[in-house]
């Protein structure tokens, strides 16, 4: 994310929040709660998604970022 804050496809702020939720999931992954991390991962995604759909971040920052959401997400033990 930060690389996209530095080339001016994301807002500082945008990516600010984007950073809490990932670090919200890593958290509860420490924490041994892959539910609620799962649940983390995927208010990120939505929050990800609306920013694309606002045209607040371009879509190759999109695709990496959702890419890399998603392989964790999948990644957790569980479901």
């Amino acid at each position: 994310m930060d690389g996209l804050v530095q080339q001016r496809q994301l807002r500082p702020g945008d990516g600010k929040e984007l950073r809490k939720r990932l670090r919200e999931a890593e958290e509860r992954i420490a924490d041994g709660e892959p539910d609620k991390a799962r649940e983390n991962l995927r208010e990120f995604a939505e929050e990800l998604t609306d920013l694309r759909r606002e045209g607040k971040v371009g879509a190759n920052g999109y695709d990496i970022l959702i890419a890399g959401a998603t392989q964790v997400a999948q990644a957790l033990p569980g479901r």
